[in-house]
């Protein structure tokens, strides 16, 4: 029994879990709506909708908190964005779930309405993400390289997607500040889950091909979801002229 392994996900607090779920976790039963159109414009996420949070006092009351707070703690959980009526409480279960150290950011609609706070809580590290990725292809790399610092400044930001940095400055020639952020993401990924089709892309970027498909070949063994753009994504550009990307393509199945 000592041996037996399994694939997971090691989170900050050394817990692991067998889900990467990002959730938008609602305080209350008036903030379902709002949490259910941000999963609906940030694809992959997960509302959890409850019709709890309104007319409950002591025990009752402490008892939601903890299992709002408990929810977005699991180790099953890699990310939570919350949503609340008010500031105060959102920030309480914001401040639970940041015990853990995992990506946590809090949304009010109080003042700011649903309309607003819908499109406040999409301004997550994703979207930045995308959008240096465009101007990279653009060959706009100190555009990208905004972008990608920008997203990578968020609370949510998930830290392999720092390579993402590496290819900007690969392009820019600013090797000696890219090299330093692969190693220090090599060194993270002993002692976390990092992403590591991410990683290759860094590795790419930088003509450091032989780690780039090392990185490939644990994220197949892994199991990594991201490999399902590996024919499309173009961070991985770097590699389709080498034999080791066709067999890794057939392998995967991807077209």
């Amino acid at each position: 029994m000592a041996n037996n392994k399994f694939l997971g996900y090691r989170r900050e607090n050394g817990r692991v879990g067998i889900r990467n779920h990002v959730i938008i976790l609602p305080l209350d039963d008036l903030s379902n709506a709002a949490c259910e159109a941000v999963a609906n414009n940030i694809k992959g996420t997960l509302a959890i909708p409850h019709p709890y949070g309104r007319l409950q006092f002591g025990a009752d009351l402490d008892l939601h908190f903890r299992t709002l707070i408990g929810t977005g703690c699991n180790p099953n959980v890699a990310a939570v964005i919350v949503i609340g009526i008010e500031p105060g409480w959102t920030g309480k279960v914001v401040e639970g779930i940041a015990k853990t150290g995992k990506p946590v950011e809090g949304f009010a609609i109080e003042r700011n309405g649903d309309h607003k706070t819908i499109e406040m809580a999409p301004e997550y590290f994703l979207s930045y993400i995308d959008l240096g990725t465009a101007h990279l292809a653009m060959g706009d790399a100190e555009e990208a390289l905004k972008w990608f610092r920008h997203g990578q400044s968020s609370k949510l930001a998930i830290r392999s997607y720092d390579a993402h940095i590496v290819r900007a400055l690969a392009v820019l020639g600013e090797l000696d500040e890219a090299a330093p952020i692969m190693q220090r993401l090599e060194e993270e990924s002993k002692q976390q889950y990092v992403r590591q089709e991410v990683l290759a892309m860094g590795y790419a970027a930088l003509g450091d091909l032989d780690r780039a498909f090392g990185c490939l070949n644990r994220a197949l063994a892994e199991r990594s979801a991201g490999l399902v753009y590996l024919h499309i994504d173009p961070g991985f550009d770097p590699l389709r002229g080498d034999p080791r990307y066709t067999t890794l393509v057939e392998r995967i199945g991807v077209k």
